[in-house]
């Protein structure tokens, strides 16, 4: 998690807005979690779908936020890759 904030830190100055806003969320997560395993040693899930295993909305910051660097780092490829080729 430090690891995840001293990137983020590094990264903001230059990154476009949703790499910025994925580190924050994936972030945001992650010390959610934190903060709710430090009670009592558990995370409490509690959205229940029925067919998909039980989750919270931190867990949803972390993929979410995962998702979106995966996406950006695929466009920028890409992108890189059609400029090279002009």
């Amino acid at each position: 998690m430090v690891a995840l904030a001293v990137f983020a830190v590094r990264v903001a100055r230059t990154a476009a807005p949703p790499v910025v806003l994925a580190l924050a969320a994936m972030l945001g997560g992650a010390v959610a979690n934190l903060s709710d395993r430090a009670g009592d040693g558990l995370v409490t899930d509690y959205l229940h779908t029925g067919w998909f295993p039980t989750f919270n909305l931190a867990d949803v910051f972390v993929v979410t936020g995962a998702a979106v660097l995966v996406l950006a780092s695929w466009r920028a490829s890409d992108t890189a890759d059609t400029g090279a080729d002009a």
